[in-house]
């Protein structure tokens, strides 16, 4: 049975965000009747995990996990929902491990489909009826309780519309009423487009602190550096996101870089192969304090990540900083170890 988490208000009074970033500041606040932020009492049971469905879960202390977001489900043409073939390993990913931990679906990630999201958001109704027959099918089929949908859109030109992720997370909830419907949203605000008061219906958002280097990029950087981590939540409180809602996603893989052996150096990746490499296959590499990130030599390739050791340093930071922050979640299960498990516990 999944644990059934609290929700209230995600966004602040008087948050004004343009499409040039930030534009005010509000005052945050949470509902006056009650406070139904989420309670971390567990303080061992906060963290989320993307699950690539179909994959094999490593073996991790799983009681540690309170939400998995299955990914992926996709929007077709018609902007409905389809039933992801491997979505009943969902049910079983964890075992019996995690009695508590909340199952969503991811619904989009990254690809080029920015009109199967558009076509969504205009049939925003058909939208959440295919996602309301996929829950009950799930719940039917394993038993379990499918708690909501995670909205993870990307690769839309010019920014992801504020308006699209709010337009669908009213209708899933219009449709289903007490669901969680969370958010993947860029490092930084002015990564998305409109005003930030569209997301009111997101319970939960998850700030995509990573990628910062990459292929794309001139030189070998840091890809996951904690310190921009912590700018970045600063930056969503600061747009007038309540801490309680946020929660920081970080990544258990790194970045290549073949010719460096220095940050700074330039690189000859042949950059139409995706340049990430495991945790699990990183061979041991040296901490940076200063950026809060890790660097490791693995014959001609330099790699940048995140060692266990530098996001406790970072989580722990985040706890003096925003003790009431809704935890930390990672991308994905492929790479993920206790070790992280262990230094993420918030």
């Amino acid at each position: 049975m999944a644990r059934t988490m609290t929700r209230g208000q995600l966004i602040t009074a008087g948050a004004g965000l343009t499409a040039a970033g930030i534009g005010g500041y509000g005052i945050i606040y949470r509902l006056a009747s009650k406070d139904t932020s989420p309670k971390n009492e567990d303080k061992d049971n906060n963290i989320g995990m993307y699950y690539q469905l179909g994959t094999v879960m490593p073996v991790v202390d799983a009681a540690k996990i309170n939400r998995l977001y299955g990914a992926f489900a996709l929007p077709n043409k018609n902007g409905e929902l389809d039933y992801p073939t491997s979505l009943a390993n969902l049910a079983t990913a964890l075992g019996n491990r995690a009695t508590s931990t909340e199952l969503t679906l991811s619904v989009g990630g990254w690809g080029d489909y920015s009109d199967a999201w558009h076509t969504a958001t205009t049939n925003h109704q058909r939208f959440a009826e295919s996602a309301d027959r996929i829950r009950r099918q799930f719940n039917e089929e394993t038993g379990s309780t499918l708690a909501g949908f995670d909205l993870d859109i990307e690769n839309i030109p010019g920014g992801i519309p504020f308006s699209m992720v709010g337009t669908l997370a009213t209708a899933l909830k219009s449709r289903m009423g007490d669901i969680v419907v969370t958010a993947a949203v860029p490092a930084n605000p002015s990564g998305m487009t409109g005003t930030i008061k569209d997301l009111t219906a997101i319970d939960e958002i998850g700030i995509m602190s990573y990628d910062k280097s990459g292929n794309w990029s001139d030189t070998a950087d840091d890809m996951a550096p904690g310190v921009g981590a912590i700018k970045d939540v600063d930056g969503w409180i600061t747009a007038g996101v309540d801490p309680a809602r946020i929660r920081l996603m970080l990544p258990t893989y790194g970045r290549y870089f073949i010719g460096a052996s220095k940050k700074g150096d330039a690189f000859n990746n042949d950059k139409r192969v995706d340049n990430a490499v495991l945790f699990t296959e990183i061979p041991k590499g040296m901490d940076d304090e200063s950026t809060l990130s890790s660097w490791a030599q693995d014959g001609d390739r330099l790699i940048s990540y995140q060692s266990p050791e530098m996001i406790r340093q970072t989580v722990a930071r985040l706890h003096d900083r925003h003790p009431d922050l809704a935890g930390v979640g990672f991308w994905s299960n492929a790479g993920l170890t206790d070790a992280h498990l262990n230094a993420a516990t918030y």
